[in-house]
C-alpha cells in the first residue's frame, strides 16, 4: 500500500506539471475573499481542511471498552474529550497509539509461549529478513489460536472476570500468565470483528482526504504555487492522523460490550486483578497514584472486593525506569517536531506584520514549550536528605514499644520491631542488610499477604486517633510528617524515584524540589502549548482574508481523487 501510494505521488505530481492550468499573476498579488468563478475558493480550503482535522480527530478514534454503568452521554462526552485531546495534542495520541501497539505485541510475544498465535505479516516479514524464526502455529478461525487482534482485545478491556463482589478486566498479560487456569474463550478474530463497529468507508474515505492533502501540497510546492497557513496547519493533523491508522489497524473500534472469562475449576475464585500497565497521565506528572476502586498491590493488601469498572484510554506499558518514562522524552522529542512543522509557513505572505510575527512566536512556543516542560520531570527525582536515618529508625523503635503497650494483638508490633532493631544495631550501614525496605518491616503478614494495617495503626497512635484517644502524646514533630510520607512510599503513592530509597539506613529523604513544581511546570507549558496552539489556527484563518493570488489556482489532478472539500 505505501509502495502503491509512493508511486502515486510521483505519477500526479509528473500529471500535475504537464497540465498545469493555474493562471496566477505574474507577480501574486495578495487577493481577497474569493468566490469561486472556475478557481479555487476561500470555502473550499476552509471546507476540505475542516473534513481532513474531523477525519484526524473522531474517526481514529478506539477508546476501550466503556464501563457497564456508563450511559449513552457519558460514553459520548468521552469520546468529544479525546477529539479535543486530539486535536490539541495530536502527537499525544501517535505516541499512545504506538504504545498501544507495543503493548499488544508484547502481550503475542508472551502469549505464544504456551498457545498458538498469529503474528501480523509484516512482523512475519521482519522476522524472516532479520534470521529469525519462529513460525506461529494453529488457524485463524480456530478457537485456541490468537492474534494481535486478540490482544488489543483484551488490552482494552474486551475480557472481563466476575466473581460475586469482585469483577475486574484481564489484560492480555495477566491471562497468559493465568491461561492454565481457565477454559478456552472460543472467541476467533471474526468474532471480535463482529463485535467492532468499525465504519470502513468513513475510514476509506479519510484515507482519502489525508492523501488528497498531502499530494496536493506536493504537487503545489513543486509547480511553484502557494498554499495557505490553515492548509499548513491541516498537514500535521494528517500526518498524525495516518500514523494512527495504521497503528490501530489492527485494534477494534467502538466496541461496548466485553466477553466473561470462565474459570476451569472453583480454585481461579481467588484471583485478583493484576495491573499490566501504566497511566500516561501518572506518568506525565511522575507518581504511582492508582484509581480509586483500584487496589494498592497484586500481593500486598488481602481485598476480598475488587471492582474494575474499565482499562483507561492512557494505558501505556509499564517501565522499570523509577526516574522517567521513555515515553516522556519520545513526547517531548514528538511534541517539538510537531510545532517545528509549522515553520512550513515560516514565510509566508500575511496580511500584515504584526501576525506574521505572532505565527513565528507561536512556532517557537509551540516546538520549546512541550520539550521544556517534560524534560523537568527527571528534576523532580533528585532527593536530598531529610533527617538523619539512624534517629528515624529509633524513633520507629520507640513508637512500636509503646504501641505495642496498647494493643491485645503484640505479634504484629513484636516482629517488626525486631526486625529493626536487627537494621539497627549494625555497625555497617551500607551493606544490603543495613538497607532493608521499611515495607517488609511495617507491612505485616494476614493470610499469606501482605498487609499495610501495622503502619496504619502506627500513624493513628502517633496521632492518638481512634481507640488510641487516651494514649500519651509524643513530642514528634518532625517524625510526623516523616512518617506519613514513609507510608505514601510504602503504598507507591508519590514520585518513583523517592519509592527506591523507603529503605533503613537511607530514609528520611524528601525530593529536592517540590512536588507541586513539576505539576506547575507540566501546567505551565501545556498552557503555553495550548495557547501558541489556538493562536496559529487563528492565524491562519484570519489570513484567509487576504493571500497570495496563486494559493487559488487548481492542480488538476486532484480531481481523480474523490474529496469531502472540493478544489484543494
Amino acid at each position: 500500500m505505501i509502495a502503491t501510494y509512493f508511486f502515486l505521488i510521483l505519477y500526479l505530481s509528473a500529471l500535475g506539471d504537464g497540465r498545469n492550468t493555474g493562471t496566477p499573476s505574474r507577480d501574486d498579488q495578495p487577493v481577497a475573499w474569493q468566490a469561486g468563478n472556475g478557481r479555487r475558493s476561500t470555502w473550499n480550503i476552509i471546507s476540505s481542511c475542516l473534513s481532513t482535522t474531523f477525519a484526524c480527530t473522531w474517526s481514529v478514534q478506539h477508546l476501550n471498552i466503556p464501563s457497564a454503568n456508563d450511559g449513552k452521554w457519558a460514553r459520548r462526552w468521552r469520546s468529544v474529550k479525546w477529539m479535543i485531546i486530539t486535536i490539541l495534542f495530536p502527537e499525544f495520541i501517535v505516541l499512545h497509539a504506538i504504545f498501544e501497539l507495543a503493548l499488544a505485541l508484547q502481550a503475542l510475544q508472551l502469549i505464544g509461549k504456551d498457545k498458538p498465535v498469529i503474528y501480523p505479516w509484516w512482523l512475519r516479514l521482519f522476522r524472516r529478513l532479520s534470521g529469525y524464526h519462529n513460525p506461529d502455529g494453529g488457524n485463524p478461525e480456530s478457537q485456541e489460536t490468537w492474534t494481535l487482534t486478540h490482544c488489543f482485545f483484551a488490552n482494552m478491556g474486551g475480557l472481563y472476570y466476575e466473581n460475586g463482589q469482585s469483577c475486574f478486566p484481564l489484560t492480555a498479560f495477566q491471562l497468559a500468565k493465568e491461561q492454565e487456569r481457565f477454559e478456552n474463550l472460543g472467541l476467533t478474530e471474526g468474532d471480535i470483528q463482529d463485535k467492532s463497529k468499525q465504519d470502513w468507508f468513513a475510514k476509506g474515505v479519510a484515507a482519502l482526504q489525508l492523501l488528497q492533502l498531502a499530494l496536493s501540497l506536493i504537487v503545489r510546492t513543486k509547480q511553484g504555487l502557494a498554499f495557505s497557513q490553515l492548509e499548513a496547519i491541516t498537514l500535521g493533523f494528517a500526518v498524525c492522523g495516518a500514523v494512527i491508522y495504521l497503528t490501530y489497524l489492527y485494534k477494534p473500534q467502538n466496541v461496548e460490550t466485553h466477553t466473561k472469562v470462565r474459570p476451569k475449576n472453583s480454585e481461579v475464585w481467588s484471583l485478583q486483578y493484576e495491573k499490566s500497565f501504566d497511566s500516561f497521565w501518572n506518568v506525565l506528572v511522575n507518581e504511582d497514584r492508582r484509581d480509586a476502586n483500584e487496589p494498592r498491590s497484586v500481593n500486598k493488601v488481602d481485598i476480598k472486593v475488587q471492582r474494575i469498572p474499565r482499562i483507561p484510554n492512557d494505558n501505556i506499558p509499564i517501565s522499570r525506569n523509577r526516574v522517567a518514562h521513555p515515553g516522556v522524552f519520545l513526547l517531548a522529542f514528538v511534541s517539538g517536531l510537531f510545532g517545528a512543522m509549522h515553520a512550513i509557513a515560516w514565510k509566508f505572505e500575511f496580511p500584515t506584520m504584526v501576525e506574521r510575527i505572532l505565527w513565528q512566536t507561536a512556532t517557537v512556543v509551540a516546538a520549546g514549550s512541550p520539550m521544556v516542560g517534560l524534560t523537568t520531570i527527571p528534576l523532580t527525582q533528585v532527593t536530598v536528605p531529610w533527617g538523619n536515618p539512624q534517629d528515624f529508625m529509633g524513633k520507629c523503635l520507640r513508637i512500636l514499644r509503646e504501641f505495642s503497650w496498647h494493643v491485645a494483638d503484640k505479634r504484629g508490633a513484636k516482629r517488626a520491631y525486631k526486625a529493626l532493631e536487627e537494621v539497627y544495631i549494625q555497625e555497617d550501614t551500607d551493606n544490603l542488610d543495613a538497607r532493608k525496605p521499611y515495607k517488609d518491616i511495617f507491612y505485616g503478614t494476614q493470610n499469606d499477604v501482605q498487609s499495610p494495617e501495622l503502619g496504619r495503626q502506627l500513624l493513628d497512635f502517633i496521632e492518638r486517633k481512634r481507640e488510641f484517644e487516651k494514649a500519651e502524646p509524643l513530642d514528634l514533630p518532625d517524625f510526623v510528617p516523616q512518617f506519613k510520607l514513609l507510608l505514601k512510599l510504602m503504598d507507591e503513592e508519590a514520585p518513583k524515584r523517592l519509592s527506591q530509597k523507603a529503605k533503613t539506613n537511607v530514609y528520611p529523604r524528601e525530593n529536592m524540589l517540590p512536588t507541586a513544581f513539576n505539576k506547575c511546570v507540566l501546567y505551565l507549558t501545556g498552557g503555553l502549548y495550548c495557547l501558541a496552539r489556538l493562536s496559529l489556527l487563528a492565524v491562519a484563518l484570519s489570513s484567509l482574508r487576504w493571500m497570495p493570488d496563486s494559493v487559488y489556482s487548481d492542480t488538476p489532478w486532484t480531481y481523480y481523487i474523490p474529496s469531502l472539500g472540493s478544489g484543494t
